[in-house]
């Protein structure tokens, strides 16, 4: 469910909880995370829960691809995913990164990752990603992905436009 409480959160916050939230299985999976947080703040005005699950379903994305490659190759040595958000050099959008060196996906599958009921893992609904957008496009913001292939790891980045009011 989607869920419009009024209160302001900062960006950063939300992310950094849902990777607080997620410690135990990167250590587990041996993953190594590198941070690259914004000193500068975005807040936001609703949606933070909304938006810390949206996280959460990234950051799980990433875990299970690292895990796949772990498991499918063998000269698979550590898996990394790095963090990032900022102000892109105009000013007129922050945004986050989460990049690992998973599975990553191909074209065929990339034209189908935000779609309703479609998934490429055992025992999932294919609901997660289909969320994840839903949530973005609410809140006004975009997110985009990319890889270069299988085993070459995936990019998503989310990006929330400057508010007119001046109260980042």
């Amino acid at each position: 469910p989607i869920h419009s409480i009024d209160e302001k959160s900062n960006i950063n916050d939300i992310l950094q909880n849902a990777l607080n939230l997620t410690e135990n299985q990167r250590e587990k999976l041996k993953i190594d995370i590198e941070l690259a947080l914004s000193k500068e703040s975005f807040m936001v005005e609703k949606y933070s829960t909304d938006l810390f699950q949206v996280f959460l379903n990234i950051l799980g994305n990433s875990y299970d691809s690292l895990k796949k490659r772990k498991e499918n190759d063998e000269s698979f040595k550590k898996g990394i995913i790095k963090v990032s958000s900022g102000w892109t050099p105009d000013k007129n959008s922050f945004f986050i990164n989460i990049e690992d060196n998973g599975i990553g996906f191909s074209k065929e599958e990339e034209t189908l990752l935000f779609s309703r009921g479609k998934t490429f893992k055992e025992n999932h609904e294919g609901l997660g990603l289909f969320y994840v957008r839903e949530v973005i496009d609410l809140i006004h913001g975009t997110i985009s992905f990319k890889s270069s292939g299988t085993n070459l790891g995936a990019t998503f980045k989310i990006s929330f436009p400057k508010k007119d009011k001046g109260t980042n």
